[in-house]
């Protein structure tokens, strides 16, 4: 699939930046939405579970592969179902209690990740590695935590 366009650096203050979002609204069928970097501040109305948190555009469906600084965030208690990380190294960043249904983690390496609580059903985690605190409500089939250790199950 083809990536969607990443805006950035963007001021949020703008009303262009809402227009972004409602460009490419997340659509449950195709899971597009747009990709951001750089976003400065906060916009005066984004679409419903969407927020600029450390400089990027979060919700469900956001487009944030290959993209460098997903670190030190809180995105917890969120839906951020379909949410597209992967190829990505993920570092301090709580999910806890958040809605990650049908996210893609593949090829992460994630470093002290927070996920409990979190609902990872149907999420894409083929490649993924690295250590992460607490334990998912729901894992995908045939993927485990074990000893703060993500990956598939023997």
């Amino acid at each position: 699939s083809v990536a969607p366009p990443c805006f950035g650096p963007l001021i949020a203050a703008s009303p262009a930046i809402t227009q972004l979002v409602k460009l490419a609204p997340v659509d449950a069928t195709t899971r597009t939405a747009v990709g951001s970097a750089g976003v400065i501040g906060t916009p005066a109305t984004l679409p419903d579970k969407w927020t600029v948190t450390g400089g990027f555009l979060v919700g469900p469906g956001a487009y944030l592969a290959n993209r460098e600084g997903i670190a030190n965030l809180d995105l917890s208690n969120r839906d951020l179902s379909g949410i597209q990380l992967h190829t990505n190294t993920i570092s301090n960043v709580n999910f806890s209690g958040s809605n990650l249904t049908g996210a893609s983690f593949k090829n992460v390496t994630f470093t002290n990740v927070n996920l409990d609580g979190a609902n990872l059903s149907k999420a894409n985690l083929s490649g993924a590695s690295g250590s992460v605190t607490g334990t998912p409500s729901t894992m995908p089939w045939g993927y485990q935590v074990l000893a703060g250790v993500i990956g598939p199950k023997p």
